[in-house]
């Protein structure tokens, strides 16, 4: 029994021929021709819109990190403009912090300030002793802070005095040990004070 199609015979001839009267139509004509157009159009626009559209992806991202940047920008603009209005305000006031925080020991002008609190407040200086000294303007010291020991005398009011003026002096210091001691003479009321303290500055580093 023979079973291949027989493709030469005449009952698949009219389908054949049906189909090609079918394309002569002119309404099929023009939907195959516009829909092969279409198919054209979406092919080649695919190739020529798909860079062109990844070129205007590309200028999107790199306009909006611009506008990021820029704003930051503007930003650290505004904080400088912000700081500069505060400097201004208190530029009158800078010296007063190299008088509390100086840019050295400034050793000399240290003892001038005790000094004077100790005339103000009428009592004496027996001795007053700074380390590290300063030399020819340069100091090694690394913890930028100059200590100093102070013998007085005086009467207790006065004495007391003289630790609270020093505790509110202009320059930063801080006091780490004092101690009364009373003349071994019964007829006088004359009080030594011992006291050891730290005067602070800041030392600009050189590079």
């Amino acid at each position: 029994m023979n079973l291949k199609p027989d493709f030469n015979s005449r009952r698949y001839q009219r389908y054949f021929v049906n189909l090609g009267v079918y394309y002569q139509r002119k309404d099929v004509k023009v939907y195959t021709s516009l829909t092969l157009s279409l198919l054209a159009i979406a092919f080649f626009g695919v190739f020529a819109i798909k860079p062109t559209l990844t070129t205007i992806a590309g200028l999107f991202q790199e306009l909006q990190e611009k506008r990021t940047v820029a704003q930051k920008l503007q930003e650290k603009i505004n904080n400088l403009n912000q700081a500069q209005t505060n400097f201004a305000q208190i530029s009158d006031s800078i010296y007063l912090l190299d008088q509390a925080l100086p840019q050295n020991p400034s050793v000399s002008q240290l003892i001038w300030q005790l000094e004077i609190l100790a005339q103000k407040s009428n009592v004496t200086i027996k001795s007053l002793g700074v380390e590290p000294l300063e030399l020819q303007g340069k100091n090694k010291n690394s913890k930028n802070e100059t200590l100093f020991n102070l013998n007085l005398s005086g009467d207790y009011e006065n004495l007391k005095t003289f630790i609270g003026s020093l505790e509110n002096l202009r320059r930063v210091i801080t006091i780490n040990s004092f101690a009364f001691s009373q003349s071994k003479k019964e007829e006088t009321q004359t009080l030594t004070l011992n006291l050891a303290g730290k005067a602070y500055y800041f030392l600009k580093q050189v590079k």
